[in-house]
């Protein structure tokens, strides 16, 4: 493996800044408040009561028998890192809730959200798929330990599988991730982007750059 943090300087490896939705874009939206037309029949609310928060329908163009979409706001949000920590704790019980109705088989829950992580809309959400086995157990952790906190560990693996991996799981292995009652509190550990302190003229670009690719978690044990 070679690591060559100075390509990130090269002309072209900048991404073009996020543009403001456009009107089309929130007209067209499934999953903002008032277009709930648009999507097939929630399979769950919440609240239970009052306008909801997260809503979860059925995946209308599934890659599995089974998949549904958590859409994580009523507001045209694009992120999971623009959502407060009450709103993640609802993003977890709703994933909590659809296992404990639909509880055969491995279910896995991914956040992909953008064109290059293969998410045809913006608006953040995050989908459900039930598959018939899980996976091979994961290996011993190896790694760069970024923080340890409330039971949980967040690390770096030695050797990545993807671009900046970070990883977030109890310290002690539970049985059922959506049982656990951490599953929130991981949510939060994740890495989100922070607003990096200024440091004045000595701070580099290629330190603010390096941080945001370690996910800033850094940033999360001063918090």
């Amino acid at each position: 493996m070679a690591i060559a943090p100075a390509r990130a300087d090269r002309p072209g490896a900048a991404r073009p800044a996020l543009e403001a939705p456009s009107p089309e874009e929130l007209a067209s939206c499934p999953f903002c408040a008032g277009h709930e037309h648009m999507t097939p029949p929630e399979t769950l609310v919440l609240p239970a009561e009052g306008d909801w928060k997260v809503r979860v329908v059925p995946n209308l163009y599934p890659a599995l028998d089974r998949q549904e979409v958590v859409v994580h706001s009523p507001e045209h949000i694009r992120t999971i890192a623009e959502l407060g920590d009450d709103r993640l704790d609802l993003v977890a019980e709703a994933w909590r809730l659809r296992r404990q109705a639909e509880p055969g088989g491995y279910l896995h829950a991914l956040v992909n959200e953008g064109r290059e992580a293969g998410a045809s809309r913006p608006h953040s959400h995050s989908q459900l798929a039930w598959l018939p086995s899980g996976p091979e157990p994961e290996p011993d952790r190896d790694g760069e330990t970024i923080l340890e906190r409330d039971g949980l560990i967040a690390w770096c693996p030695r050797v990545s599988r993807m671009p900046y991996e970070s990883a977030v799981a109890p310290v002690t292995g539970e049985p059922d991730g959506f049982r656990a009652r951490r599953l929130g509190t991981g949510e939060r550990l994740a890495p989100r982007p922070r607003p990096l302190a200024p440091r004045g003229a000595a701070a580099s670009d290629r330190l603010r750059r390096h941080r945001a690719r370690r996910g800033d978690l850094r940033q999360l044990a001063r918090a």
